[in-house]
């Protein structure tokens, strides 16, 4: 009988003690996962973009921080570049399922840039947003060449209607419009400044398309593109205006294939 006695007042013990450390390691995991440190966000980047794009310096948390956003060639590269200022960062999850996340790079935008993705039934859906920005173009030459070639300098514009991306459509957006402009840009292969404007348009939808023209330029610039067979292709040509093709002449070398007084460029 004192045994079985014995063995009625540990038992409570045992169990009380099993649910102290259960508790314990709960509140570990959670821990581990609301103060995650901002440089896990940092390494995880790194590693999938393979150092192309990269926070460094970087403080807060993986939910909420801040870091110098910085575009490379890749490890090892000698060409990486910041903006200027710190760029925030903030997730939270969306009452309705999924994650919002938005990125403030207050040298370059206003308004932070929200993302949000959600889980559907046959994959995930992403949303960006409608916004505008401006980036200095001149960090561009941080992902090598040809950019740090070319070495351009000017403003980017950015302006974008709410998109949205799906499993199904991948790197291809199913609705919305993007226009980016390139305002009064000019290269380090040409002494002619600038050589002038130009606007790219996205058109999203089921077959989304890509359209170059040249705004006020002495290098005229065209081409147009779209999304075909699973990647994004693009053709598009460069001429110099009458009396230009002298001092324009390096960099058309560099743009693409010469043709006479024009240069065919495409990539996808």
């Amino acid at each position: 009988m004192a045994s079985h006695s014995h063995s009625q007042r540990t038992r409570p013990r045992r169990l009380a003690l099993l649910g102290m450390a259960l508790a314990w390691w709960i509140g570990g995991c959670l821990a581990v996962v609301c103060f995650a440190p901002a440089q896990w966000l940092a390494q995880g980047i790194d590693g999938l973009t393979n150092g192309r794009m990269q926070l460094l310096q970087v403080r807060g948390t993986v939910w909420q921080g801040s870091g110098q956003w910085v575009l490379s060639a890749g490890h090892g590269s000698h060409t990486a570049l910041a903006l200027p200022q710190r760029v925030t960062w903030h997730w939270q999850p969306l009452w309705h399922g999924g994650l919002q996340l938005s990125i403030h790079a207050e040298c370059c935008s206003e308004q932070p840039l929200v993302w949000q993705w959600q889980p559907l039934l046959t994959g995930w859906q992403i949303k960006l947003q409608a916004n505008r920005s401006r980036w200095p173009v001149a960090w561009l030459s941080g992902l090598g060449a040809p950019w740090n070639t070319i070495g351009m300098q000017g403003e980017l514009r950015l302006q974008h209607d709410d998109m949205h991306w799906s499993s199904l459509t991948g790197l291809a957006p199913s609705d919305g419009q993007a226009k980016l402009t390139l305002f009064e840009v000019s290269s380090a292969l040409s002494p002619l400044k600038p050589l002038g404007s130009y606007e790219l348009t996205l058109q999203g939808g089921a077959a989304p398309k890509l359209q170059l023209h040249t705004l006020d330029a002495k290098l005229q610039l065209s081409g147009s593109g779209g999304w075909r067979d699973g990647r994004w292709q693009f053709s598009g040509e460069a001429q110099a205006s009458e009396g230009y093709e002298q001092v324009l002449g390096n960099l058309l070398g560099v743009l693409g294939q010469r043709q006479g007084q024009r240069a065919m460029f495409q990539w996808g």
